[in-house]
Protein backbone atom coordinates (compact mmCIF):
# COMPACT_ATOMS: atom_id res chain seq x y z
CA UNK A 1 0.00 0.00 0.00
CA UNK A 2 1.48 3.37 -0.98
CA UNK A 3 1.84 6.30 1.36
CA UNK A 4 -0.64 8.24 -0.78
CA UNK A 5 -3.22 5.46 -0.40
CA UNK A 6 -2.73 5.42 3.35
CA UNK A 7 -3.24 9.17 3.45
CA UNK A 8 -6.45 8.92 1.47
CA UNK A 9 -7.79 6.20 3.79
CA UNK A 10 -6.94 8.22 6.90
CA UNK A 11 -8.58 11.36 5.51
CA UNK A 12 -11.63 9.30 4.56
CA UNK A 13 -11.81 7.85 8.06
CA UNK A 14 -11.57 11.29 9.65
CA UNK A 15 -14.28 12.60 7.32
CA UNK A 16 -16.57 9.72 8.29
CA UNK A 17 -15.94 10.36 11.99
CA UNK A 18 -16.71 14.05 11.62
CA UNK A 19 -19.93 13.26 9.75
CA UNK A 20 -21.03 10.75 12.41
CA UNK A 21 -20.35 13.27 15.15
CA UNK A 22 -22.38 15.92 13.38
CA UNK A 23 -25.32 13.54 13.03
CA UNK A 24 -24.98 12.36 16.63
CA UNK A 25 -24.47 8.70 15.56
CA UNK A 26 -22.55 6.93 18.32
CA UNK A 27 -22.03 3.60 16.60
CA UNK A 28 -20.89 4.63 13.12
CA UNK A 29 -17.75 2.56 12.41
CA UNK A 30 -14.59 4.25 11.17
CA UNK A 31 -12.54 2.74 8.40
CA UNK A 32 -9.92 0.25 9.65
CA UNK A 33 -6.86 1.88 11.15
CA UNK A 34 -3.53 1.45 9.41
CA UNK A 35 -0.41 0.69 11.42
CA UNK A 36 1.29 3.57 9.61
CA UNK A 37 -1.32 6.08 10.75
CA UNK A 38 0.47 8.68 12.85
CA UNK A 39 -2.03 9.14 15.69
CA UNK A 40 -3.03 7.17 18.77
CA UNK A 41 -6.35 5.38 18.20
CA UNK A 42 -9.18 4.94 20.71
CA UNK A 43 -12.51 3.13 20.81
CA UNK A 44 -15.18 2.10 23.31
CA UNK A 45 -17.00 3.97 26.09
CA UNK A 46 -16.85 7.74 25.97
CA UNK A 47 -19.35 9.19 28.48
CA UNK A 48 -16.59 11.25 30.09
CA UNK A 49 -14.88 12.21 26.86
CA UNK A 50 -12.12 9.62 27.33
CA UNK A 51 -11.82 9.11 23.56
CA UNK A 52 -10.07 12.49 23.50
CA UNK A 53 -11.83 13.60 20.33
CA UNK A 54 -14.00 16.43 21.74
CA UNK A 55 -17.16 14.26 21.80
CA UNK A 56 -18.93 12.09 24.37
CA UNK A 57 -20.31 9.52 21.93
CA UNK A 58 -19.15 5.90 22.27
CA UNK A 59 -16.88 4.65 19.50
CA UNK A 60 -17.50 1.14 18.21
CA UNK A 61 -14.50 1.18 15.87
CA UNK A 62 -11.03 2.72 16.22
CA UNK A 63 -10.80 6.48 15.70
CA UNK A 64 -7.78 8.81 16.04
CA UNK A 65 -7.11 11.09 19.00
CA UNK A 66 -6.27 14.48 17.48
CA UNK A 67 -2.89 16.00 18.42
CA UNK A 68 -1.57 12.78 19.98
CA UNK A 69 1.00 11.20 17.61
CA UNK A 70 1.78 7.67 18.70
CA UNK A 71 5.51 8.09 18.11
CA UNK A 72 5.45 10.75 20.86
CA UNK A 73 3.69 8.53 23.39
CA UNK A 74 5.54 6.39 25.90
CA UNK A 75 2.55 5.05 27.83
CA UNK A 76 -1.22 5.40 28.14
CA UNK A 77 -3.15 4.47 31.28
CA UNK A 78 -6.96 4.30 31.29
CA UNK A 79 -8.78 5.37 34.45
CA UNK A 80 -12.40 5.08 35.55
CA UNK A 81 -14.73 2.14 35.95
CA UNK A 82 -16.47 3.50 39.03
CA UNK A 83 -19.45 4.69 36.95
CA UNK A 84 -20.46 2.76 33.83
CA UNK A 85 -18.97 4.23 30.69
CA UNK A 86 -17.22 7.10 32.47
CA UNK A 87 -13.45 7.35 32.50
CA UNK A 88 -10.34 9.35 31.73
CA UNK A 89 -7.01 8.90 29.99
CA UNK A 90 -3.45 9.67 31.09
CA UNK A 91 -0.66 9.79 28.50
CA UNK A 92 3.05 9.96 29.26
CA UNK A 93 4.94 11.48 26.36
CA UNK A 94 8.54 10.76 25.46
CA UNK A 95 9.59 14.21 26.71
CA UNK A 96 8.46 13.29 30.24
CA UNK A 97 5.31 15.44 30.17
CA UNK A 98 1.85 14.16 31.18
CA UNK A 99 -1.39 14.82 29.28
CA UNK A 100 -4.93 13.97 30.41
CA UNK A 101 -8.49 14.00 29.09
CA UNK A 102 -11.97 12.76 30.05
CA UNK A 103 -13.85 12.70 33.35
CA UNK A 104 -12.79 15.38 35.84
CA UNK A 105 -15.42 15.48 38.59
CA UNK A 106 -12.81 14.83 41.28
CA UNK A 107 -9.86 16.62 39.68
CA UNK A 108 -8.48 13.41 38.15
CA UNK A 109 -7.16 15.31 35.12
CA UNK A 110 -4.75 17.21 37.37
CA UNK A 111 -5.17 20.44 35.42
CA UNK A 112 -6.83 22.57 38.09
CA UNK A 113 -10.55 23.42 38.31
CA UNK A 114 -13.08 20.58 38.30
CA UNK A 115 -15.67 22.66 36.43
CA UNK A 116 -16.60 21.41 33.88
CA UNK A 117 -16.68 17.84 35.16
CA UNK A 118 -15.12 16.47 31.98
CA UNK A 119 -12.82 17.61 29.20
CA UNK A 120 -13.06 15.72 25.93
CA UNK A 121 -9.84 17.31 24.59
CA UNK A 122 -6.26 16.78 25.72
CA UNK A 123 -4.72 19.03 28.35
CA UNK A 124 -1.20 19.16 29.77
CA UNK A 125 -0.78 18.55 33.50
CA UNK A 126 1.11 21.60 34.79
CA UNK A 127 4.43 21.52 36.63
CA UNK A 128 5.16 17.88 35.84
CA UNK A 129 8.37 17.00 34.03
CA UNK A 130 10.90 14.21 34.07
CA UNK A 131 8.09 11.66 34.53
CA UNK A 132 8.95 8.00 33.78
CA UNK A 133 5.70 6.17 34.63
CA UNK A 134 1.99 6.95 35.07
CA UNK A 135 -1.05 5.10 36.38
CA UNK A 136 -4.76 5.93 36.33
CA UNK A 137 -7.10 4.66 39.05
CA UNK A 138 -10.85 4.91 39.52
CA UNK A 139 -10.84 8.68 39.95
CA UNK A 140 -7.23 9.46 40.81
CA UNK A 141 -3.89 9.29 39.02
CA UNK A 142 -0.18 8.82 39.76
CA UNK A 143 3.06 9.92 38.10
CA UNK A 144 6.60 8.82 38.99
CA UNK A 145 9.52 11.24 38.70
CA UNK A 146 13.12 10.02 39.09
CA UNK A 147 16.64 11.22 38.35
CA UNK A 148 15.57 14.86 38.26
CA UNK A 149 16.58 16.20 41.66
CA UNK A 150 15.01 16.93 45.02
CA UNK A 151 11.50 16.95 43.58
CA UNK A 152 11.74 13.26 42.65
CA UNK A 153 9.03 10.92 43.89
CA UNK A 154 5.42 9.98 43.27
CA UNK A 155 2.92 12.69 42.39
CA UNK A 156 -0.80 12.07 42.80
CA UNK A 157 -4.05 13.91 42.20
CA UNK A 158 -7.81 13.39 42.05
CA UNK A 159 -10.21 11.73 44.49
CA UNK A 160 -8.69 11.43 47.95
CA UNK A 161 -11.54 10.38 50.25
CA UNK A 162 -9.70 7.19 51.18
CA UNK A 163 -6.20 8.67 51.16
CA UNK A 164 -5.36 7.43 47.66
CA UNK A 165 -3.40 10.61 46.91
CA UNK A 166 -1.15 9.82 49.87
CA UNK A 167 -0.52 13.37 51.10
CA UNK A 168 -1.65 12.73 54.69
CA UNK A 169 -5.06 14.30 54.04
CA UNK A 170 -8.42 13.13 52.71
CA UNK A 171 -9.03 16.22 50.59
CA UNK A 172 -9.48 15.86 46.83
CA UNK A 173 -6.59 17.33 44.82
CA UNK A 174 -7.07 18.88 41.38
CA UNK A 175 -3.35 19.42 40.81
CA UNK A 176 -0.45 17.02 41.48
CA UNK A 177 0.76 16.60 45.05
CA UNK A 178 4.04 14.99 46.09
CA UNK A 179 3.19 11.83 48.02
CA UNK A 180 4.64 11.94 51.52
CA UNK A 181 7.78 9.93 52.29
CA UNK A 182 8.26 8.94 48.64
CA UNK A 183 11.51 9.50 46.77
CA UNK A 184 12.52 7.45 43.76
CA UNK A 185 10.97 4.20 42.63
CA UNK A 186 10.57 2.02 39.54
CA UNK A 187 6.85 1.68 38.79
CA UNK A 188 3.45 2.93 39.94
CA UNK A 189 0.03 1.26 39.77
CA UNK A 190 -3.46 2.43 40.71
CA UNK A 191 -6.61 0.52 41.63
CA UNK A 192 -10.11 1.89 41.96
CA UNK A 193 -9.23 3.59 45.26
CA UNK A 194 -5.72 2.48 46.19
CA UNK A 195 -2.19 3.19 44.99
CA UNK A 196 1.06 1.23 44.69
CA UNK A 197 4.77 1.89 44.22
CA UNK A 198 7.56 -0.53 43.33
CA UNK A 199 10.51 0.91 45.24
CA UNK A 200 14.18 1.07 44.32
CA UNK A 201 14.73 -1.70 46.87
CA UNK A 202 12.28 -4.00 45.02
CA UNK A 203 9.73 -3.80 47.81
CA UNK A 204 6.16 -2.51 47.48
CA UNK A 205 4.49 0.42 49.19
CA UNK A 206 0.72 1.01 49.16
CA UNK A 207 -1.79 3.59 50.35
CA UNK A 208 -5.49 4.39 50.09
CA UNK A 209 -8.58 2.23 50.61
CA UNK A 210 -8.03 -1.05 52.45
CA UNK A 211 -11.53 -2.45 52.91
CA UNK A 212 -10.63 -5.62 51.00
CA UNK A 213 -7.04 -5.90 52.22
CA UNK A 214 -5.75 -4.43 48.95
CA UNK A 215 -2.90 -2.65 50.75
CA UNK A 216 -1.44 -5.99 51.85
CA UNK A 217 -0.63 -4.80 55.36
CA UNK A 218 -1.74 -7.97 57.15
CA UNK A 219 0.55 -10.09 59.32
CA UNK A 220 3.29 -12.19 57.76
CA UNK A 221 3.02 -15.94 58.33
CA UNK A 222 0.82 -17.37 61.06
CA UNK A 223 -0.95 -15.03 63.42
CA UNK A 224 0.00 -15.06 67.08
CA UNK A 225 -3.57 -15.53 68.25
CA UNK A 226 -5.22 -18.78 67.08
CA UNK A 227 -8.65 -17.16 66.97
CA UNK A 228 -7.46 -14.12 65.01
CA UNK A 229 -8.84 -13.99 61.48
CA UNK A 230 -6.18 -13.70 58.80
CA UNK A 231 -8.56 -12.49 56.09
CA UNK A 232 -9.79 -9.36 57.81
CA UNK A 233 -9.24 -6.09 55.98
CA UNK A 234 -7.16 -3.39 57.64
CA UNK A 235 -7.37 0.35 58.06
CA UNK A 236 -7.15 2.83 55.19
CA UNK A 237 -3.85 4.72 54.91
CA UNK A 238 -3.43 8.25 53.57
CA UNK A 239 0.36 7.90 53.57
CA UNK A 240 2.43 5.02 52.17
CA UNK A 241 3.00 1.80 54.09
CA UNK A 242 5.25 -1.08 53.08
CA UNK A 243 3.80 -4.49 52.29
CA UNK A 244 5.53 -6.64 54.93
CA UNK A 245 7.55 -9.66 53.87
CA UNK A 246 7.34 -8.95 50.12
CA UNK A 247 10.81 -8.63 48.56
CA UNK A 248 12.57 -9.12 45.21
CA UNK A 249 9.59 -7.67 43.34
CA UNK A 250 10.14 -6.66 39.70
CA UNK A 251 6.62 -5.74 38.54
CA UNK A 252 3.35 -4.64 40.10
CA UNK A 253 -0.25 -4.28 38.91
CA UNK A 254 -3.46 -3.07 40.53
CA UNK A 255 -6.98 -4.34 39.91
CA UNK A 256 -10.01 -2.55 41.24
CA UNK A 257 -9.80 -3.94 44.79
CA UNK A 258 -6.81 -6.27 44.61
CA UNK A 259 -3.08 -6.06 43.93
CA UNK A 260 -0.45 -8.16 42.13
CA UNK A 261 3.33 -8.46 42.29
CA UNK A 262 5.76 -10.50 40.20
CA UNK A 263 8.95 -11.54 41.95
CA UNK A 264 12.40 -11.97 40.47
CA UNK A 265 11.98 -15.75 40.50
CA UNK A 266 8.91 -15.47 38.24
CA UNK A 267 6.29 -16.23 40.89
CA UNK A 268 3.19 -14.03 41.08
CA UNK A 269 1.63 -12.89 44.36
CA UNK A 270 -1.80 -11.38 45.01
CA UNK A 271 -3.75 -9.78 47.84
CA UNK A 272 -7.08 -8.03 48.35
CA UNK A 273 -10.54 -8.99 47.12
CA UNK A 274 -11.22 -12.57 46.01
CA UNK A 275 -14.93 -12.41 45.15
CA UNK A 276 -14.28 -13.71 41.62
CA UNK A 277 -11.17 -15.76 42.36
CA UNK A 278 -8.78 -12.98 41.35
CA UNK A 279 -6.25 -14.00 44.02
CA UNK A 280 -5.68 -17.30 42.21
CA UNK A 281 -5.37 -19.38 45.39
CA UNK A 282 -7.58 -22.30 44.28
CA UNK A 283 -10.42 -21.06 46.51
CA UNK A 284 -13.45 -19.02 45.54
CA UNK A 285 -14.90 -16.01 47.31
CA UNK A 286 -17.08 -18.15 49.55
CA UNK A 287 -14.04 -19.97 50.97
CA UNK A 288 -11.61 -17.01 50.94
CA UNK A 289 -13.36 -13.66 50.76
CA UNK A 290 -10.12 -11.68 50.76
CA UNK A 291 -6.49 -11.73 51.82
CA UNK A 292 -4.81 -8.85 53.60
CA UNK A 293 -1.33 -10.20 52.83
CA UNK A 294 0.32 -11.59 49.67
CA UNK A 295 -0.53 -15.14 48.66
CA UNK A 296 1.00 -17.01 45.71
CA UNK A 297 -1.08 -17.40 42.54
CA UNK A 298 -1.50 -21.09 41.69
CA UNK A 299 -1.52 -22.78 38.28
CA UNK A 300 1.18 -20.72 36.57
CA UNK A 301 4.14 -22.35 34.79
CA UNK A 302 7.31 -22.93 36.78
CA UNK A 303 9.16 -19.98 35.31
CA UNK A 304 12.92 -19.64 34.94
CA UNK A 305 12.57 -16.18 36.40
CA UNK A 306 11.23 -12.79 35.36
CA UNK A 307 12.43 -11.27 32.12
CA UNK A 308 14.40 -8.03 32.43
CA UNK A 309 12.42 -4.92 31.58
CA UNK A 310 14.12 -3.56 28.45
CA UNK A 311 11.75 -0.68 27.92
CA UNK A 312 14.08 2.01 29.29
CA UNK A 313 12.64 5.40 30.18
CA UNK A 314 10.92 8.18 28.23
CA UNK A 315 13.31 10.27 26.22
CA UNK A 316 16.24 7.96 26.90
CA UNK A 317 17.93 4.96 25.39
CA UNK A 318 16.50 1.49 25.78
CA UNK A 319 18.86 0.49 28.56
CA UNK A 320 16.25 -1.12 30.79
CA UNK A 321 15.48 -0.50 34.44
CA UNK A 322 17.48 -3.37 35.82
CA UNK A 323 14.45 -5.21 37.13
CA UNK A 324 13.90 -8.87 36.48
CA UNK A 325 17.51 -9.99 36.79
CA UNK A 326 19.39 -11.54 39.67
CA UNK A 327 20.44 -14.75 41.35
CA UNK A 328 16.99 -16.32 41.24
CA UNK A 329 16.70 -16.13 37.45
CA UNK A 330 17.08 -19.43 35.67
CA UNK A 331 16.12 -21.66 38.59
CA UNK A 332 12.87 -22.92 37.04
CA UNK A 333 12.38 -25.16 34.05
CA UNK A 334 9.72 -23.27 32.09
CA UNK A 335 9.57 -20.01 30.14
CA UNK A 336 10.51 -16.63 31.55
CA UNK A 337 7.71 -14.61 33.11
CA UNK A 338 7.36 -11.46 31.00
CA UNK A 339 4.50 -9.38 32.44
CA UNK A 340 1.47 -9.24 34.70
CA UNK A 341 -1.63 -7.10 34.09
CA UNK A 342 -4.73 -6.62 36.23
CA UNK A 343 -8.24 -5.84 35.01
CA UNK A 344 -11.20 -4.92 37.17
CA UNK A 345 -11.47 -8.44 38.65
CA UNK A 346 -9.44 -10.69 36.34
CA UNK A 347 -5.73 -10.87 35.58
CA UNK A 348 -3.24 -12.16 33.02
CA UNK A 349 0.37 -13.33 33.15
CA UNK A 350 2.38 -13.30 29.90
CA UNK A 351 5.40 -15.53 29.33
CA UNK A 352 8.42 -15.56 27.01
CA UNK A 353 6.86 -18.31 24.89
CA UNK A 354 4.08 -15.79 24.05
CA UNK A 355 1.48 -17.75 26.03
CA UNK A 356 -1.05 -16.14 28.35
CA UNK A 357 -2.51 -17.46 31.62
CA UNK A 358 -5.54 -15.90 33.28
CA UNK A 359 -7.55 -16.12 36.48
CA UNK A 360 -10.51 -14.42 38.18
CA UNK A 361 -13.80 -13.31 36.64
CA UNK A 362 -14.66 -15.11 33.39
CA UNK A 363 -18.35 -14.30 32.99
CA UNK A 364 -17.75 -12.79 29.54
CA UNK A 365 -15.04 -15.22 28.45
CA UNK A 366 -12.33 -12.67 29.21
CA UNK A 367 -9.91 -15.41 30.34
CA UNK A 368 -10.00 -16.86 26.80
CA UNK A 369 -9.95 -20.46 28.00
CA UNK A 370 -13.02 -21.52 26.02
CA UNK A 371 -15.39 -21.31 29.00
CA UNK A 372 -17.31 -18.71 31.00
CA UNK A 373 -16.35 -20.29 34.33
CA UNK A 374 -14.63 -18.10 36.90
CA UNK A 375 -11.13 -19.40 37.60
CA UNK A 376 -9.67 -19.54 41.10
CA UNK A 377 -6.24 -20.52 39.75
CA UNK A 378 -4.40 -19.64 36.56
CA UNK A 379 -5.49 -21.36 33.34
CA UNK A 380 -3.88 -21.10 29.93
CA UNK A 381 -5.75 -18.85 27.49
CA UNK A 382 -5.98 -21.59 24.88
CA UNK A 383 -8.27 -19.58 22.59
CA UNK A 384 -5.64 -16.89 22.05
CA UNK A 385 -2.81 -16.96 19.51
CA UNK A 386 0.77 -16.11 20.46
CA UNK A 387 0.90 -12.52 21.71
CA UNK A 388 3.71 -10.08 22.41
CA UNK A 389 1.82 -7.76 24.77
CA UNK A 390 -1.52 -7.81 26.58
CA UNK A 391 -3.84 -5.57 28.61
CA UNK A 392 -6.86 -6.28 30.83
CA UNK A 393 -9.94 -4.07 31.21
CA UNK A 394 -13.30 -4.56 32.88
CA UNK A 395 -14.61 -7.82 31.45
CA UNK A 396 -12.38 -7.88 28.37
CA UNK A 397 -8.83 -8.10 27.08
CA UNK A 398 -6.69 -6.67 24.27
CA UNK A 399 -3.41 -7.94 22.84
CA UNK A 400 -0.85 -7.43 20.11
CA UNK A 401 -0.14 -10.64 18.21
CA UNK A 402 3.37 -12.02 18.00
CA UNK A 403 5.24 -12.52 14.71
CA UNK A 404 4.36 -15.36 12.36
CA UNK A 405 1.56 -16.67 10.20
CA UNK A 406 0.91 -13.42 8.39
CA UNK A 407 -0.60 -11.77 11.47
CA UNK A 408 2.36 -9.95 13.07
CA UNK A 409 1.33 -7.02 15.28
CA UNK A 410 -2.40 -7.48 14.65
CA UNK A 411 -4.48 -5.89 17.45
CA UNK A 412 -7.05 -8.35 18.85
CA UNK A 413 -9.80 -8.19 21.48
CA UNK A 414 -12.21 -10.52 23.27
CA UNK A 415 -14.77 -10.55 26.08
CA UNK A 416 -17.36 -7.91 27.00
CA UNK A 417 -18.27 -5.44 24.25
CA UNK A 418 -21.21 -3.42 25.58
CA UNK A 419 -19.59 -0.09 24.70
CA UNK A 420 -17.73 -1.20 21.58
CA UNK A 421 -14.49 -1.70 23.52
CA UNK A 422 -13.49 -4.59 21.24
CA UNK A 423 -13.46 -2.28 18.23
CA UNK A 424 -15.59 -4.65 16.14
CA UNK A 425 -18.04 -2.03 14.86
CA UNK A 426 -20.87 -3.42 17.02
CA UNK A 427 -21.65 -4.28 20.65
CA UNK A 428 -21.59 -8.09 20.41
CA UNK A 429 -19.65 -9.82 23.19
CA UNK A 430 -17.04 -12.39 22.12
CA UNK A 431 -16.71 -14.96 24.91
CA UNK A 432 -14.67 -17.43 22.78
CA UNK A 433 -17.02 -20.34 23.48
CA UNK A 434 -18.84 -22.51 20.91
CA UNK A 435 -16.36 -21.70 18.12
CA UNK A 436 -16.58 -17.96 18.79
CA UNK A 437 -13.39 -16.12 17.76
CA UNK A 438 -11.54 -13.08 19.01
CA UNK A 439 -11.94 -9.79 17.13
CA UNK A 440 -9.13 -8.54 14.91
CA UNK A 441 -9.44 -4.84 15.65
CA UNK A 442 -7.10 -4.07 12.75
CA UNK A 443 -4.44 -6.07 10.89
CA UNK A 444 -0.85 -4.85 10.68
CA UNK A 445 1.17 -7.54 8.93
CA UNK A 446 1.93 -5.26 5.97
CA UNK A 447 2.89 -2.31 8.19
CA UNK A 448 6.63 -2.18 8.89
CA UNK A 449 7.39 1.53 9.22
CA UNK A 450 5.29 2.65 12.17
CA UNK A 451 2.96 -0.08 13.48
CA UNK A 452 0.90 0.07 16.63
CA UNK A 453 2.85 -1.96 19.20
CA UNK A 454 1.00 -1.41 22.48
CA UNK A 455 -2.59 -1.51 23.71
CA UNK A 456 -4.41 -0.35 26.83
CA UNK A 457 -7.74 -1.78 28.01
CA UNK A 458 -9.56 0.23 30.67
CA UNK A 459 -11.94 -0.51 33.52
CA UNK A 460 -14.15 2.17 31.96
CA UNK A 461 -14.47 -0.06 28.84
CA UNK A 462 -12.28 2.32 26.84
CA UNK A 463 -9.43 1.07 24.63
CA UNK A 464 -6.28 2.57 23.12
CA UNK A 465 -3.64 1.51 20.59
CA UNK A 466 -0.34 3.31 20.16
Amino acid sequence: MTANTRGLRLRAALTLIATATTLGAAASPALPAEGNDPLVYAWGANSGGQMGNSTVADRYSPAPIPSLPKQDVWEISAGGGVSDGWGFGVALRNDGSVWTWGQNDKGQLGTGPTDPDHNAALGKVPKLNGIVDVAAGGRHALALRVNSGKADGVYAWGLNDKGQVGDHTNEDRSVPQLVQSMHGGKQVAAGCNHSMLLTDKNTVQTWGLNDKGQLGTGPVGKTEKPDEKTDEAGEDHNTPVEVPGLTDVVRIAAGCEYSLAMKRDGTVWAWGDNAKGQLGVNKDGDAVELSNRPVQVQGLPEAQGAQPDSAGQPGGTETGTGTGTGTDAGEGTGPMARDIVAGYDHAYALYSDDKVYGWGNNENGQLADGTKTNRTSAHEAIELPSVRSISAGRGYGLAVRAAGGGTSNDIIGWGLNNHGQLGSGDDLTHDLTDNDKFVTVFPQEAETNNPFTRVTAGNSQSSYAY
